[in-house]
Formats: structure tokens, C-alpha cells, sequence
């Protein structure tokens, strides 16, 4: 992300002195970045200003790989009241970074699984209403 561009996009956003616990500016990188911005402005040695964006961008990578456990903690936690289900679409990704045709990839890996996850949650679902009017028409 940073090869991407991700420090000149975040730097255009960023508004010192304002709340990073709200909104928008709780964006991955923006708080751990937001000091080596307010920093660079004031240092002219490039080699100190790099030390300090490489920090950031530690920083970033380590709370992001936090918030990426504690969202699949919840994850797995929701697995026990919903049935959960994996699409691994790793190799469609791989497919367009490549620039190689992926749609015959996505509709096999991603479009077929998924349509039939939904029709057979569709007709669980038809199977207890029908089952709930059964008992509450019986007489």
C-alpha cells in the first residue's frame, strides 16, 4: 500500500490537531502517521524524517495486524450463533493483478459457491415458514 501511494493520500486528508478517535481520521494509518506529518514539516535531515516514516508505517502494519485479530475473533465467535461460511478468493485477486482474464476464475470460485450458500439458506429458511404456518394453522 505504501509502493501505492497510501502516505500521499493519507498526508491529503490529515488535519492537525484533529481527533483521530472519530470518523474518517480513524482510517488505518492516519493516527500513526499523523506525528511523522506535524514532524516533517520541522526536520530537514531526509535521513531522520525517513527513520521516522518507516516507524509509522511499523506502527500501522502492527495495528492493523491487531485489528485483524480482533475482528476474526468476532468472527469465530459469530460462528457459533450463524453459519459461516469461507470464499477464498485469493486466486481471483491474483488473476487481476496479473492482468490475466478473470472472470471464468470469479464465477467459479466466488458466483457459483456463493448462489448456492444463498439458495440453500433460501430454502431452509421457505422449509421453517412453511413449517411455522403448518403449526399455527393447525386447529
Amino acid at each position: 500500500m505504501v509502493d501505492a501511494g497510501v502516505v500521499d493520500e493519507i498526508r491529503e486528508a490529515f488535519v492537525a490537531g484533529a481527533d483521530c478517535s472519530r470518523g474518517i481520521r480513524r482510517a488505518i494509518g492516519v493516527p500513526e502517521l499523523g506525528e511523522f506529518f506535524l514532524l516533517e514539516k520541522e526536520i530537514d535531515d531526509e535521513a531522520q524524517k525517513e527513520k521516522i516514516l518507516q516507524h509509522a508505517i511499523m506502527k500501522t502494519k502492527e495495528n492493523t495486524h491487531k485489528l485483524a485479530e480482533r475482528q476474526l475473533s468476532k468472527i469465530r465467535n459469530m460462528n457459533h450463533d450463524f453459519k459461516m461460511f469461507i470464499i477464498d478468493s485469493t486466486q481471483v485477486f491474483e488473476a487481476v493483478l496479473n492482468g490475466v482474464n478473470y472472470e471464468q476464475l470469479y464465477e467459479e470460485i466466488v458466483f457459483k459457491p456463493c448462489m448456492e450458500i444463498v439458495k440453500q439458506f433460501l430454502e431452509e429458511t421457505t422449509d421453517v415458514n412453511k413449517t411455522h404456518l403448518e403449526m399455527v394453522n393447525k386447529p
